[in-house]
């Protein structure tokens, strides 16, 4: 449904690429976070937070959204990216950055990437690993306030969890007993994630981006081997070319 609201939009042209300066700032402090390669667009949208989806989710019959964004706008876009398009109205970027964060560990989640019968668990720990990353940047001089950023994630995962807004609201809501009791009560086979022990190296999965798709396979084996978790074999996917390239 996401994907289908977000082409509605581009077809009515209320999808844009946003400034050189706002996008490299964005993906370059995003990548340092999660190492996964993304396209930043700005939509119209109703709502303050930002839409994640994969770059091949079908917005229409055998149609896959990079198919739409090389037609539409002025953009070569590999397959296997991270589409992320901020709403245009203005709010606080490092809010946006932070949802955007935790919006693609959901879309990860949902994926079945990420082992699902531990979902909830891999989940919070995987944003934990995150919020410390964010704070590693901010202590290491980087220009990110690191309160908005939290806030941020909160946000997303609050509504994926169903968060009642009173914890949302709470400074660092991850740390928060009241969020694990919430989350105990959604998830019976929830309890204190054991990845806080790996801290945010559980997401030091690679160097350099990678497609979403191979950072979803990498980041589901190392919570395999830190969760205790059955190891599920995959193969890449083979593709005939490696990006779609805008000819107009």
């Amino acid at each position: 449904m996401l994907g289908q609201d977000l082409l509605k939009l581009i077809w009515a042209e209320h999808v844009r690429l946003p400034s050189d300066a706002s996008r490299f700032r964005f993906e370059a402090l995003f990548a340092r976070i999660l190492p996964v390669r993304m396209a930043l667009l700005l939509a119209e949208l109703d709502g303050k937070h930002p839409l994640v989806l994969h770059d091949g989710v079908e917005v229409g019959p055998g149609l896959p959204l990079g198919d739409v964004l090389v037609e539409e706008l002025p953009i070569d876009l590999p397959y296997d990216t991270l589409v992320i398009a901020l709403p245009q109205r203005r709010h606080h970027p490092d809010q946006l950055l932070g949802s955007a964060v935790a919006e693609a560990l959901i879309v990860a989640l949902d994926r079945g990437d990420i082992p699902m019968e531990r979902e909830t668990e891999a989940l919070h720990g995987l944003a934990q690993a995150a919020m410390k990353r964010a704070a590693t940047l901010q202590r290491d001089g980087e220009d990110l306030d690191l309160d908005a950023f939290t806030l941020g994630m909160s946000q997303a995962l609050g509504r994926h969890w169903m968060v009642p807004q009173s914890i949302v609201a709470l400074p660092n809501m991850l740390s928060q007993a009241s969020l694990q009791r919430h989350l105990e009560r959604l998830d019976p086979g929830f309890r204190a994630s054991q990845l806080q022990t790996f801290g945010a190296s559980i997401l030091d999965v690679a160097d350099d981006t990678l497609g979403f798709g191979d950072w979803c396979a990498r980041t589901s084996t190392a919570l395999r081997c830190c969760l205790g978790a059955p190891k599920v074999d995959s193969d890449p996917v083979e593709l005939g070319l490696s990006t779609r390239f805008n000819f107009h």
